[in-house]
């Protein structure tokens, strides 16, 4: 993703984050994976979907 950015001069910043447990998903609010983020909100979130691992 870093070399894509790059390779088109985007002002862009990406954080990748390693989440350990279904716990945490939740707790994130994270809803697949990977979860893609743009201005805080998830890039591809399903109507009704619940947090977790898939």
């Amino acid at each position: 993703m870093t070399d894509l950015i790059q390779a088109e001069n985007l002002d862009a910043e990406v954080e990748i984050i390693v989440v350990p447990s279904l716990e945490k998903a939740e707790e994130m609010c994270l809803y697949g994976s990977p979860t893609i983020l743009v201005d805080g909100e998830e890039y591809q979130k399903q109507p009704f979907a619940q947090a977790g691992f898939y």
